[in-house]
């Protein structure tokens, strides 16, 4: 039941991730958006392209290794919270935009 819980607010929170990343830069996309908009849509794409490759370069590693490893393929389940790990961790070291 826990895993299943667990599984659950994984993908919610990969789709918030995307939904939030997609919402900030179609604000920045409009017209008339302001210089904070346009900016707070830069940092999202980047943010969003460090945990995609975060996640990318961490499930490809797993995958070359296992073909020497056969045990090392049950690892593979950490690729999305990884994901969410590179796009929410460099939030905190980052000033809010206004």
């Amino acid at each position: 039941m826990i895993r299943l819980w667990v599984i659950a607010l994984v993908f919610g929170g990969i789709g918030w991730s995307f939904w939030h990343s997609y919402r900030c830069m179609r604000l920045a996309n409009q017209p008339g958006a302001t210089v904070n908009e346009i900016l707070a849509g830069r940092r999202e794409k980047g943010l969003l392209l460090v945990g995609g490759a975060l996640a990318l370069a961490y499930g490809l590693t797993i995958l070359f290794l296992s073909i020497f490893w056969g045990t090392l393929t049950a690892w593979i389940v950490f690729t999305p919270v990884l994901y969410l790990l590179g796009w929410s961790l460099p939030r905190i070291f980052l000033r809010p935009s206004v």
